[in-house]
């Protein structure tokens, strides 16, 4: 069975912030337009879409009055059952015959008109597809087949037909229908350029540079063009921030500057040394820990203890791994199955589970400690070491070692929902789909999916994968995994109740991208996952990480939704440029993110300035044709440590335990380093958009709120850093008229212009007087100075 949404434009929710659980989805999406393939190949009756049946009326009228009149003046003539004329097989009286279309393919793909072919016909832009063929319809005519096919290709339930009655072409699977016709199910096409598609304005050197290429041919066809290149001030901020999340100190600001060398050489080496730093890997660590959903204990699991003792050595391995430039189908691997690529050792055992709850061997959905097999024998151990390294022929693993199983922190530092196992493995499922694939695989517990052509089955099948996994417990890692020793049976789970077993389902992917659904048969079948999730042939993976770190290093993501490529999520208007990222990371860097990285920010598209346009902003208001740079707001991470930074009391130490750092005596540590408590996350993670521990964070908010402004004046954290700026500036410059200065120019890495320098000098007068608002007893004048320059607009948000 295959749902299908027919989105209408009120609604106000996508797929990707739902709730990863969906227990009570059926009543949350009960008005969103549905499609299901039942065994006789008929549409059922699709609830009304939007948020409330009014809103779907209001669709179906359009089409009565506005769309179907149309159709039967320009096209029943030749493509109705009422006419009995079937031009190319092409029914168009019928949501159905539409859906599965003629000798072209389906004629419309709802919500996505550029993608179905009727709008393409009527727009004549194809020499062999033009209909009407008598003459082009008029631009309102188009307009209105636009606008029915954006807003879902609603139609009344007396119009929607029954694909049993197509003959032959009635026997087309709306599952395959979908993975053939939607864009992320697509290989990725590489991108070439063409008399066509680049001006004469792109030169050979861009060309090159295939960002540049794409992004300024989309822009040349809108009329636009790319914004100047940033000044070095501006870029070396960025490039500090985006590579290291760190500001550049004034030595390395004024180095920079003074450089005699051509940008394009001083840049280059920027790049490369803050690439090689080792604050490249704190800072793209944070942001797998968003991906992965990062915490420090369980959240509520009532009577036992909260902590996850060692946690912070999957951070540690985040940071080396990043570090080391780890290939990204190695990175994914080691945290899927790190525990399978090494060979057990006698103090490293890797098949008896404990009986612990969170682990107790059991099938799907069966909670009684009576289903545990027993442990392994000895010759069973044996051959689970012996063949672990040949599991990993496929990928190059050939580093891994003991050090490498913290990587299954990926897994197993999610919220453990009171240890009930069936949600711990959905919350695994969700991680791994979501986080790695862009695929909305949790929705599919309860029943089959409702948007994509996933299946109950398909669910079941890959929760055997962890269904089949155990937690030992023990050294050299507390939260490591093993495969259990005995194999499960998984059964798909009628409605997701435990206790109501269905059709038994052998281990495999899900058969949107393995067709064939030939089961995993090494163990758990957890690298056999890797390999099915990192490979060439899978079109999802490639796109899903490109984006996320173009997202990171832009502000701004090429898909709309970045954790759900499902069939909810439109076209990107940049899918060239996605897909040539996707095989650029994949093919021709080999999964090599710090190559990725640097192509991304060596383009002119990252490098040129964040100003506003007017004359760009009319056309492409937000900046989907990237004619500059977006200015975006330091997360919460970033931010801390600057103000850190620009005091003096950042602590640039690497690793260890997490810390406190929400309540006094402030930790000076790197945020990275945080104590993360995923039951009671403290406010001032959640008023600077932290990510929430509690599940995978697609991206983060960015937010200008009061409650920001006023931690900056009134927090105790902010007070003492502004007091120990204030005594470091009287030992640095003990000459009272050049303290606000320095303080300027320590804080914000430059010297005041002459209207700054009035500004300073009337404030510390005032503030003398008293006349600041705040009493001479509450904070001296460096101090309340000190206040007001750390909570500047200017040291939050980049250029």
């Amino acid at each position: 069975m295959l749902p299908l949404l027919f989105a209408a434009p009120s609604w106000p929710y996508r797929l990707s912030s739902v709730p990863v659980y969906c227990r009570g989805l059926t009543i949350y999406f009960a008005t969103a337009w549905t499609f299901l393939l039942a065994s006789s190949h008929s549409i059922a009756e699709a609830p009304a879409g939007g948020n409330s049946s009014t809103d779907q009326t209001s669709y179906e009228k359009y089409f009565v009055e506005r769309v179907e009149p149309l159709l039967r003046e320009h096209c029943f003539e030749c493509h109705s059952h009422e006419s009995g004329d079937s031009s190319g097989n092409l029914m168009l009286d019928s949501l159905a015959g539409m859906l599965v279309g003629g000798s072209r393919g389906p004629s419309i793909v709802p919500a996505q008109p550029d993608q179905s072919l009727l709008l393409r016909a009527v727009l004549y832009d194809d020499n062999e597809l033009q209909m009407p063929p008598s003459e082009k319809l008029d631009d309102e005519a188009i307009a209105t087949f636009r606008t029915w096919l954006a807003d879902g290709a609603a139609m009344p339930e007396a119009l929607r037909g029954d694909l049993s009655s197509m003959g032959s072409a009635g026997s087309v699977d709306l599952r395959t229908l979908a993975v053939q016709t939607h864009w992320a199910y697509q290989p990725p096409r590489r991108w070439s350029p063409t008399a066509a598609s680049t001006p004469a304005s792109v030169s050979a050197s861009n060309i090159a540079n295939t960002i540049d290429a794409i992004i300024e041919s989309n822009l040349t066809n809108a009329g636009l063009s790319l914004s100047p290149p940033a000044d070095r001030t501006t870029l070396l901020r960025r490039l500090s921030y985006d590579l290291t999340g760190l500001p550049p100190t004034q030595a390395e600001t004024e180095q920079f500057l003074s450089d005699p060398r051509d940008d394009q050489a001083v840049t280059s080496e920027l790049i490369d040394r803050l690439l090689a730093s080792p604050s490249f890997g704190e800072r793209w660590a944070r942001f797998w820990m968003d991906v992965s959903r990062y915490a420090d204990n369980k959240g509520y699991v009532f009577q036992e203890d909260r902590e996850y003792p060692g946690a912070h050595q999957y951070r540690t391995w985040l940071i080396e791994a990043f570090n080391q430039d780890l290939p990204y189908d190695v990175f994914v691997t080691r945290q899927l199955a790190a525990d399978l690529l090494v060979p057990a050792t006698p103090d490293q055992p890797n098949t008896q589970p404990t009986t612990d709850t969170a682990s107790v061997a059991q099938t799907a959905g069966t909670n009684s400690a009576s289903d545990e097999k027993p442990p392994a024998s000895e010759s069973t151990e044996e051959a689970t070491a012996a063949t672990s390294v040949a599991r990993s022929s496929a990928i190059d693993n050939s580093g891994a070692s003991s050090n490498d199983l913290p990587a299954l922190g990926f897994l197993t530092l999610g919220r453990r929902f009171l240890n009930n196992r069936n949600d711990i493995i959905d919350d695994r499922l969700d991680v791994v789909s979501r986080g790695l694939m862009g695929m909305t695989l949790a929705c599919a517990r309860c029943h089959d999916h409702k948007y994509d052509p996933l299946t109950q089955a398909d669910y079941y099948a890959m929760s055997g994968v962890f269904l089949n996994t155990d937690e030992p417990g023990g050294e050299p890692w507390p939260h490591r995994l093993i495969d259990s020793p005995e194999p499960r049976q998984s059964f798909i789970l009628i409605r997701g109740s435990p206790g109501r077993h269905g059709d038994k389902v052998p281990r495999r992917f899900v058969s949107l991208l393995a067709p064939d659904e030939k089961p995993f048969k090494d163990g758990s079948g957890r690298i056999e996952l890797a390999q099915e999730i990192v490979s060439l042939d899978n079109p999802l993976t490639a796109r899903v990480i490109a984006n996320r770190v173009w997202l990171q290093l832009t502000g701004s993501s090429l898909v709309e939704s970045p954790s759900d490529l499902g069939m909810r999520s439109p076209e990107p208007q940049q899918l060239a440029l996605l897909d040539q990222l996707a095989i650029a990371l994949s093919v021709d860097q080999q999964w090599s993110l710090k190559s990725f990285i640097r192509s991304i920010v060596s383009s002119r598209v990252y490098q040129q300035r964040s100003d506003h346009r007017a004359d760009c902003a009319e056309v492409d208001p937000a900046n989907f044709l990237y004619w500059k740079m977006n200015r975006r707001r330091l997360e919460f991470e970033a931010f801390r440590d600057t103000l850190l930074a620009r005091v003096g009391r950042l602590d640039r130490h690497m690793y260890g335990a997490s810390e406190a750092i929400a309540a006094a005596p402030f930790s000076p540590r790197r945020t990275v380093y945080a104590y993360i408590d995923r039951q009671n996350l403290p406010q001032v993670f959640r008023t600077f958009d932290a990510a929430s521990p509690d599940n995978h964070t697609p991206a983060r908010a960015q937010t200008s709120v009061p409650q920001q402004g006023l931690y900056l004046l009134n927090s105790n954290f902010v007070a003492e850093l502004a007091q120990q700026l204030a005594d470091r500036t009287e030992q640095a410059a003990p000459v009272p008229s050049a303290q606000a200065t320095w303080m300027f120019e320590q804080v914000l890495c430059r010297a005041p212009n002459a209207a700054e320098q009035t500004l300073l000098n009337e404030f510390m007068q005032a503030a003398s007087e008293g006349r600041t608002g705040n009493s001479a007893s509450q904070s001296s004048p460096l101090a309340q100075l000190a206040g007001a320059l750390l909570a500047a607009n200017e040291l939050a948000y980049i250029d």
